[in-house]
């Protein structure tokens, strides 16, 4: 009613996972992310964090989502979508 847009991460590296900071496991993780977003015919948001695993992962992590034919935008050109509690 007051106009908001609500946009919400539709994958995730784990990047906040103690046992998850190696960049091939932050990558593996977002792989299986990715499928599930796919899957539910979601626009691809991806939560990371500004952490120093995620900063040493980023290039990395960038060129597995162009190698997989991933583009980047603004998120004004991403599906609005709310998240329904269950």
């Amino acid at each position: 009613a007051l106009g908001y847009s609500v946009y919400d991460w539709t994958a995730l590296t784990g990047d906040a996972q103690l046992d998850n900071r190696d960049p091939q496991n932050l990558i593996s993780c977002l792989d299986a992310s990715l499928t599930k977003a796919k899957n539910d015919g979601l626009d691809l948001i991806v939560l990371m964090h500004d952490n120093v695993y995620t900063n040493e992962a980023l290039e990395d992590i960038l060129d597995y989502l162009i190698a997989e034919g991933y583009y980047f935008d603004t998120i004004d050109n991403c599906s609005e979508y709310t998240f329904v509690e269950n």
